[in-house]
């Protein structure tokens, strides 16, 4: 498509591996502005690579003279720390961190969105989105769910973890994948929202919160941390 059509003007590219550095070996590119957005597990795939290969995704990321942009800056941090000290040096003025863009319905209240889903009025409740992997480590957040009393909790998500969490977790709900409309009401509804994954950048689901007003409980990962020095909703357990 590249070859077929006129140069673009400028090319975004979501992913470092394997969307941006393809795009960067074009020759088509040349000329053409491109902007990488590095979102974690891609900046963790390069992180593991052997330091040649590292090396050599440097160099076309140098050659097409590509702006990185990270979503957190611990990925930043992972990324120019995977490379030499030369490429470092040139590729840093080429690089910026910025969350990607969110956009949430208003007004969504917490009083409306229970009326919605049916969720009682004076229901203490947790809720977990996620998708149900290993690495979102969601059987952790309903541990934590689980030991507080009179705690409702309510998963929202799919995945292969599924069978085994609703087996061992009876007391949670699972409600599945659902529209992004409704999981922003589940949010808006719940008191708190749960995280336990270590492996985020800029997680979206915590974004979302905050801007519906849910305040978020999570451990420490990305650039969570330095989010609760200026957001007293986040509270990030050691």
């Amino acid at each position: 498509w590249l070859r077929r059509e006129p140069k673009p003007a400028r090319l975004l590219a979501h992913f470092l591996l394997p969307c941006g550095v393809p795009i960067a070996t074009r020759a088509t590119t040349t000329g053409t502005e491109l902007e990488i957005v590095v979102h974690g597990s891609d900046a963790r795939l390069f992180a593991a690579l052997p330091g040649v290969g590292r090396s050599l995704i440097g160099a076309e990321l140098l050659r097409s003279g590509a702006r990185l942009r990270f979503v957190s800056s611990e990925l930043e941090r992972l990324f120019l720390g995977g490379l030499g000290d030369a490429q470092r040096q040139r590729l840093q003025p080429f690089c910026r961190v910025e969350p990607c863009s969110i956009d949430v319905p208003a007004p969504l209240t917490r009083a409306g969105a229970r009326q919605s889903l049916g969720i009682a009025t004076q229901a203490r409740l947790a809720v977990v989105v996620a998708r149900l992997v290993p690495g979102k480590r969601v059987h952790v957040a309903l541990e934590a769910c689980s030991r507080v009393s009179n705690l409702e909790c309510i998963v929202v998500g799919d995945g292969p973890e599924r069978a085994r969490l609703t087996q061992q977790y009876p007391r949670a709900r699972f409600v599945g994948q659902v529209e992004r409309s409704t999981a922003l009401s589940y949010l808006a509804a719940a008191d708190a929202l749960v995280s336990a994954s270590l492996h985020e950048g800029a997680p979206t689901v915590v974004r979302e919160a905050r801007a519906l007003g849910t305040p978020v409980v999570c451990l420490n990962a990305g650039d969570l941390a330095s989010w609760a020095e200026t957001d007293t909703g986040i509270h990030v357990v050691a």
